[in-house]
């Protein structure tokens, strides 16, 4: 399994392909951490399908509209089959839900709070 461990998230790509993103407690992200997290996903995934799984549980994170823009619209999307997200606590949630309907997805995208059933509905995404 192949891992990168950055200041705001610790991601990883299994045998499944599911880029897990595990973001730490009190992260801030801005653009700079950002444009991190999305350029060491591009490098681990490459050019090949992907499903993209968010750990945000027990945590609490920040992310600017900047940054969030940012990230709905980088080019790696094009390779994303589906996304979920895992929160936990209503400010996580809120920034999630508000992810998944402000911004436009081309790929299923989906809100848990139990990773094990992210995880298999992402597999079901194919």
């Amino acid at each position: 399994m192949k891992q990168i461990d950055l200041d705001s998230a610790n991601i990883s790509l299994d045998k499944d392909r599911v880029l897990l993103i595990n973001f730490k407690d009190d992260a801030d992200v801005g653009i700079e951490e950002a444009e991190e997290i999305m350029n060491s996903s591009s490098i681990m995934v490459g050019e090949k399908q992907f499903y993209v799984l968010i750990n945000a549980k027990d945590i609490f994170v920040s992310v600017d509209h900047k940054s969030r823009k940012y990230m709905a619209e980088h080019g790696i999307h094009k390779y994303n089959i589906a996304q979920a997200m895992v929160v936990n606590n209503m400010p996580v949630r809120i920034i999630a839900n508000f992810y998944l309907n402000f911004y436009k997805h081309t790929y299923p995208m989906k809100v848990f709070t139990d990773i094990v059933k992210a995880r298999k509905w992402l597999l079901l995404q194919c």
